[in-house]
């Protein structure tokens, strides 16, 4: 039992309090942290084509990435959220039932203000991360980018090549 105890108080020191996951999302001017408990998250892992999902069921409001680029949907109703988490195939449900729908130009887009700020991060180029003292930090092959522990990310990257933060120490 104190075996445990430990692990978990070790546990507890080592993991953030909040690690914010920012999205660029294509049309869309500002990120949005998909790491609030407003979203669900849709492991994707399985498919070769959708490569995360994030849905808020109040705001109606999907973010999904399709190979490395995040889209959204706007007035997205929850029984087609339900349906795409359950589909035998997310690419295929997503080209039946979403693509050409639920359009945000048509639909309002919510407003994700940064709650604790007021801000959201901004976008930089690698060059202008570099010269705040920061550090590109790629997601991988997956569609969050984190920094890594006792840095905080001051901005995202704006770079169609990665999905990439800029991290500085905290």
């Amino acid at each position: 039992m104190r075996f445990i105890t430990l692990l978990f108080a070790l546990f507890l020191l080592v993991s953030p309090a909040h690690a914010e996951q920012w999205l660029n999302i294509k049309y869309r001017p500002t990120p949005v942290d998909v790491d609030k408990p407003y979203f669900e998250y849709l492991d994707t892992s399985g498919s070769s084509f959708v490569r995360g999902a994030w849905y808020d069921k109040a705001k109606q409001y999907m973010i999904i990435t399709l190979q490395s680029t995040n889209y959204h949907y706007c007035g997205l109703d929850e029984a087609t959220w339900k349906a795409f988490r359950e589909a035998s195939s997310f690419g295929t449900f997503y080209n039946q039932a979403i693509k050409g729908r639920f359009d945000c130009r048509i639909y309002p887009v919510p407003d994700y203000q940064h709650a604790e700020s007021g801000t959201v991060p901004k976008s930089f180029s690698s060059a202008e991360c570099r010269a705040k003292g920061g550090r590109i930090v790629s997601a991988g092959t997956s569609s969050k980018c984190s920094c890594p522990s006792g840095e905080k990310q001051i901005g995202q990257i704006n770079d169609l090549r990665c999905i990439c933060c800029c991290c500085a120490p905290q």
